[in-house]
C-alpha cells in the first residue's frame, strides 16, 4: 500500500507521468494514425504506379508518333524525289521530242506519228505513219508517208503484235519506223 501511495503522490507531484488508461488511449491514437499513414502510403503508391503506367504509355505513344512522323518525312522525301525524277524525265522527253522532231496525235483507236529531223539535208521534212488497232486487237499501219517497203512495215508490226497486248513495245516499234524512214534517204 505504501508503493501505491507513492505512485499517487508521484502522480500528483509529476502530472506529466501518464496513467495506464492514458497510455492505452495514446497507443490507440498512434495505431489509428499509423493505419491512416499506411492507407495514404498505399494510395500514394497506387498514384505513383498509375503515373508510371501513364508515363510509359506516353513514352510509347511518343515513340509511335516519332516513328510515324519519320515515316511521313521519308514518304514525303520519296514523293519529292519521284516528282523530280518525273520532271527530269519529262524534260528529257521534251528535249528528245524536239531533237528527234517527234510528236503524235490520237484519233479514236488510231495514233498518227509525225517525225521531222530525219533528213539531214531537209530537217523540216515530214515523215509520218498511222497506227490503228483492228477488230481483232491487232496493230496495223494503215498510212505511211513517204511509203516504206511492205516487208519492213510487216516485220516491225509483227514484232509489235507479238510483244503482247498488255505491254506492247511501242518505243522499239516507233524507233524502228523512224530508222526505216532514215534508211530511205
Amino acid at each position: 500500500s505504501e508503493s501505491k501511495n507513492n505512485l499517487v503522490l508521484n502522480k500528483k507531484r509529476n502530472p506529466s507521468h501518464p496513467s495506464i488508461g492514458g497510455i492505452a488511449a495514446k497507443r490507440r491514437e498512434l495505431r489509428e494514425r499509423q493505419n491512416l499513414i499506411e492507407e495514404e502510403k498505399c494510395e500514394i503508391e497506387q498514384d505513383v504506379e498509375e503515373a508510371r503506367t501513364k508515363l510509359n504509355e506516353t513514352i510509347k505513344e511518343g515513340s509511335i508518333y516519332r516513328i510515324k512522323a519519320e515515316e511521313a518525312r521519308r514518304k514525303k522525301m520519296l514523293v519529292k524525289e519521284a516528282k523530280q525524277t518525273t520532271i527530269d524525265d519529262l524534260t528529257r522527253g521534251v528535249l528528245y521530242y524536239d531533237k528527234l522532231g517527234f510528236d503524235f496525235e490520237r484519233a479514236g483507236n488510231r495514233l498518227r506519228f509525225n517525225f521531222t529531223q530525219v533528213d539531214h539535208d531537209d530537217p523540216k521534212r515530214g515523215f509520218s505513219f498511222a497506227l490503228d488497232v483492228n477488230e481483232n486487237d491487232i496493230y496495223e499501219v494503215d498510212e505511211c508517208n513517204p511509203p516504206l517497203r511492205a516487208s519492213t512495215i510487216t516485220s516491225l508490226i509483227d514484232a509489235l503484235n507479238t510483244s503482247g497486248n498488255t505491254n506492247p513495245d511501242f518505243s522499239t516499234f516507233v524507233r524502228g519506223m523512224r530508222n526505216a524512214f532514215k534508211a530511205t534517204l
